[in-house]
């Protein structure tokens, strides 16, 4: 029995085409990037439940805002959680 010529060189050419290819993007895209940098430190706040001035009063006493409210922790980050805000009259201040 006689075996079909099989031409293996279109395939071959197609996979070195891509080879190429990718290597001239990857090479066109620079290095890879550098991951960010970690924050300096965190502040985790729990369960304000509606006390605006203790929530403020924490904010400050750390270091992550100033006497205008602004932010001034530079890196560093704050995580809250639980319960931000009860139904309550000073509700729109959080």
């Amino acid at each position: 029995m006689v075996r079909p010529l099989v031409c293996v060189f279109p395939r071959r050419a197609c996979i070195s085409v891509l080879l190429v290819l990718v290597s001239g993007v990857q090479a066109w895209a620079g290095p890879a990037k550098a991951a960010a940098e970690p924050p300096e430190s965190v502040v985790a706040i729990g369960d304000v439940h509606n006390a605006f001035d203790d929530f403020v009063a924490i904010l400050r006493r750390t270091g992550l805002i100033n006497e205008q409210n602004h932010w001034a922790g530079g890196r560093r980050r704050s995580s809250r959680s639980g319960t931000s805000w009860i139904a309550a009259p000073s509700r729109a201040r959080l």
